[in-house]
């Protein structure tokens, strides 16, 4: 990874912490100088402190900067004497101490909010997406971004705090002993420069390592996922220890990468404390016996290695640390503009559900889902007459899905157009359709929560006589009764704790509860028994005249009472009329389907 690639990527980063902080990061900056200043006037005591306590000859003169401390403590009012300068000395460093907290506690809100405002930006613009190219996305990868990637940003976050907070009170510092004593403060900086530059390979170790551990916990999330909705399958097959060397072989490469990384860091300090020991080392034996420096400044020599020297390390150090983290910044921003790119506006909640009175009509509908991608509808025209039953049959593969999708407008039409009552479905009106569709599709989804919790998705703030009826008319009463806590029945992940035909029964009161203008059935009937799917069909039969209902079924039991039954194959319709008619018509596919049962 080059140098000018991370500086780009550092600046950027930088950049975007500044906008998120705002006022915050100005009194946080502030804060800093005044931590500066007081370290510093701190500082600037203890030459005197030492010249007063007797440390240096009696022919040693004091330091022009010192007797200006002391000159300057009297027009204070303070007594320039051994515990005045003491006194001085604990009020600053107690004023240093407080400002510390609070800053300390300022930083970790906007690290902690750093983190959070990553994670809203990029979950709304999720929700923003088109379905279309949501189908694109890998739900392990945004997973991983959301949960890995945004909290490292957190560590990012508070050490390019913890590096502007350690550069401040280093040059602090740096300006106060050159007062006092320039020589040895400028070998001192120089050496901490020298060191920094020699130690500038464990740098590149950094990245690269940030991005190796990105990359790998991106590979992990999406074997996790993977492994676990189809743990099944894995189980049937025996191949339980095929998933485990799996994810233990991208798991020790994480691993190995965390440590990679924590060498590069360790062998980085010890060999800055190496050089520091050797150089204080030799400035300590030439200066007591080349130099001939009395005894304060020797001491000023030793405290200004053990201040400075310590605060260069954390720089390099808090660098690694930043260097380490660019690629999860990298990798939100990356994530977030593909987000952007595929987005539509979030749907406003106003306005009332869009109303069917006449039905919803297709003219001459195209569409596919990537451009150089085959046709899975192609010139589809068709009318779904409101307050009908309508069925879509075909086989698999042959667009059915998909034309329900574009009925909801989930999907844009490459060419062609949807319309409502006459009226073309605009792409700023489709949340007020979605809002009149109750939907129910073949692969059911509960949440992990109570039934109640799951229908009140549908329409919250429904009332219990709501629910029930919902569930009455979905053939759901009665097993839902018979749960162990009715309602309130916890039903796991993805609903695991009923059978596949009651969570198809669950999900159909959900989209009724919601009293939709179009009721859409994508083979929502396909995991009930012969008894259940009858009682759904009269279920559906008394909405007859009042509801729109689209059905999407391979069961010919399911589609004999459709008013009209359209047949897809290959994202053509190629019949449409009534069961009558088509169960009539030599050659048709639904004689030949009814020929079979």
């Amino acid at each position: 990874m080059s140098r000018g690639i991370a500086w780009s990527a550092l600046k950027v980063f930088c950049a975007d912490y500044l906008r998120y902080s705002g006022a915050k990061g100005a009194l946080s900056l502030v804060l800093l100088l005044l931590l500066g200043f007081t370290e510093g006037a701190a500082l600037m005591l203890l030459l005197p402190a030492l010249e007063l306590a007797g440390l240096s000859g009696r022919d040693v003169p004091l330091p022009a900067a010192a007797g200006e401390v002391l000159a300057w403590l009297g027009r204070l009012g303070l007594p320039t004497t051994l515990p005045g300068v003491i006194i001085f000395y604990v009020i600053l460093a107690s004023l240093h101490a407080l400002l510390t907290q609070y800053r300390s506690n300022l930083d970790s809100a906007l690290g902690v909010g750093y983190v959070q405002h990553w994670r809203d930006r990029l979950y709304a613009r999720m929700a923003a997406v088109s379905w279309q190219e949501f189908l694109l996305l890998r739900p392990a990868e945004i997973t991983h971004v959301l949960t890995q990637e945004v909290q490292r940003l957190q560590g990012g976050a508070r050490q390019l705090s913890q590096l502007v907070a350690t550069a401040v009170i280093t040059a602090v510092y740096t300006g106060g002993s050159f007062l006092l004593a320039p020589l040895v403060t400028g070998v001192a900086l120089a050496c901490g420069t020298a060191m920094i530059l020699a130690l500038s390979r464990y740098n590149r170790v950094s990245r690269a390592t940030g991005h190796s551990l990105g990359l790998r916990g991106r590979a992990m999330f999406t074997l996790a996922s993977e492994h676990l909705n189809g743990m099944k399958v894995a189980k049937s097959y025996g191949l339980e220890r095929e998933h485990v060397r799996h994810f233990l072989q991208v798991s020790h490469e994480i691993t190995a990468e965390q440590q990679r990384f924590a060498r590069a860091q360790a062998s980085a300090q010890a060999w800055f404390k190496i050089g520091a020991a050797v150089v204080l080392g030799g400035l300590l034996y030439l200066g007591s016996t080349r130099l001939a420096l009395s005894g304060p400044v020797l001491v000023l020599m030793v405290y200004v290695f053990a201040r400075v020297l310590p605060r260069v390390s954390t720089l390099q150090q808090g660098y690694q640390q930043i260097l380490h983290a660019l690629p999860a910044h990298e990798a939100c921003q990356v994530l977030l503009q593909r987000l952007e790119a595929a987005g539509q506006a979030l749907p406003s909640q106003e306005g009332e559900p869009m109303s069917i009175q006449a039905g919803v009509d297709l003219e001459e509908v195209s569409f596919r889902y990537q451009e150089d991608g085959p046709w899975v509808l192609e010139r589809v025209s068709l009318r779904i007459p409101a307050r009908q039953m309508t069925a879509i049959v075909g086989a698999s593969g042959s667009g059915k899905s998909t034309l329900a999708d574009a009925i909801m407008g989930l999907l844009t039409p490459a060419s062609g157009r949807v319309l409502i009552d006459g009226v073309p479905l605009m792409q700023a009106e489709t949340h007020r359709l979605r809002q009149a569709i109750g939907y129910v599709p073949q692969d059911t989804f509960l949440f992990h929560d109570t039934v109640r919790a799951n229908l009140l998705w549908a329409r919250p703030g429904a009332e219990e006589a709501a629910l029930w009826e919902a569930l009455e008319t979905a053939a759901a009463a009665d097993f839902v009764r018979a749960l162990p806590e009715g309602l309130d029945t916890m039903l796991g992940e993805r609903g695991v704790r009923v059978s596949g035909g009651e969570r198809q029964r669950i999900a159909l009161a959900r989209a009724l509860l919601r009293k939709p203008a179009l009721l859409l059935l994508d083979e929502a009937t396909s995991a009930l028994d012969a008894q259940n799917e009858q009682r759904i069909q009269e279920a559906v039969e008394r909405f007859h005249g009042a509801l729109t209902v689209v059905v999407i079924a391979h069961r010919l039991s399911t589609v004999r009472q459709a008013d009209q039954i359209i047949v897809l194959e290959g994202g053509r319709v190629v019949e449409q009329g009534t069961w009558g008619e088509l169960a009539g018509k030599e050659q048709g596919m639904i004689r030949g389907l009814a020929s079979l049962t």
